[in-house]
């Protein structure tokens, strides 16, 4: 669909938009799906305005799936499960006649672990951190891919047991390459108890229950994936495998570990993201030690995908 669909590439004199991503977990079995949406705040303003009015119409407070598909939930006892699959789907199709992305990212957490060291996964990460810190990155990587100059805040449903492993990894991700991703920032959701989760994060909830269910079940939400007109622009559906984490999330390993250093090149007028338009003064003496970082820090750059490179100009030489 192209990008004027989604009116993501008008232009707004001193105004700047940020895209808002919400992404919730769900798990069956050995699956671990994090999943989610990303739109403008007026584009969830109107999902809210429309989810709230069907919730009134059907007799309901919040949508939160487990207790959904449930038959002893007090909650929706009121409702049948046909008619229940038939909210779904209408709040479904509310999402896709107003949000811009939606992506699930799902992993066999058993897999993982059985085909991966103890080593390897303190550096990683959980089977959660990987399918949220790589949704991150995907969508960051899309929205640069195609030259859409809109940052992304992103809201995680708090309560996760590694809620902070995956603060501290999107904390390295965002010093390091936060322009690069078009990450503007990230956090959690309230953790007050009783507090029932902002509609986005309801969406999230949604879809992430449906991205994990056997197929045969996956009728009732179909339609979230659906070819049918819509101005979904993007729609990820990501199954890692633990071959596909240790190619993504090697590299990753290895940036977190030269995060520092690359922080260090900054103070001498470097940086991943200007780095071709950065200028410091370094004596003949310095020149080794100051090529070892520059090695390093485009080291960093091409597993990031980034262009731009660092380079010393020596007189009439240029060391790459």
């Amino acid at each position: 669909m192209p990008n004027n669909a989604l009116n993501l590439s008008i232009r707004r004199p001193r105004w700047r938009a940020v895209l808002q991503a919400y992404f919730d977990e769900s798990k069956s079995d050995n699956l671990v799906s994090v999943s989610g949406f990303v739109g403008r705040e007026d584009q969830w303003q109107a999902v809210g305005d429309q989810w709230r009015a069907a919730f009134r119409l059907v007799g309901i407070p919040y949508l939160h799936m487990a207790e959904f598909v449930s038959d002893r939930s007090p909650v929706y006892q009121h409702l049948t499960m046909s008619e229940r699959l038939t909210i779904v789907r209408h709040l479904a199709t509310i999402l896709r006649r107003n949000i811009a992305i939606s992506a699930d990212v799902t992993l066999d957490a058993k897999s993982f672990e059985a085909g991966t060291s103890t080593r390897f996964r303190s550096q990683i990460g959980t089977a959660y951190t990987i399918c949220a810190a790589s949704a991150v990155m995907m969508i960051g990587d899309q929205l640069r891919e195609d030259s859409i100059d809109w940052n992304v805040t992103w809201t995680f449903e708090h309560g996760h047991a590694n809620s902070a492993q995956l603060a501290s990894r999107l904390t390295v991700l965002n010093e390091a390459a936060g322009h690069e991703f078009r990450i503007q920032g990230f956090g959690f959701s309230s953790p007050a108890p009783g507090v029932i989760p902002e509609i986005p994060l309801q969406a999230a909830d949604m879809l992430a229950y449906a991205s994990i269910q056997p197929d045969d079940c996956l009728d009732a939400f179909s339609e979230i994936h659906a070819d049918e007109p819509s101005r979904i622009m993007y729609n990820f559906s990501l199954p890692l495998s633990t071959r596909l984490v240790r190619k993504i999330w090697g590299p990753i390993a290895e940036l977190e570990a030269h995060h520092r250093k690359v922080m260090k090149l900054a103070v001498k007028g470097l940086s991943i993201a200007d780095g071709l338009g950065s200028r410091t003064h370094v004596y003949e003496d310095e020149l080794p030690a100051m090529q070892r970082s520059i090695d390093k820090l485009n080291k960093v750059a091409r597993l990031l995908k980034i262009e731009q490179r660092a380079r010393i100009v020596t007189e009439d030489k240029v060391i790459e």
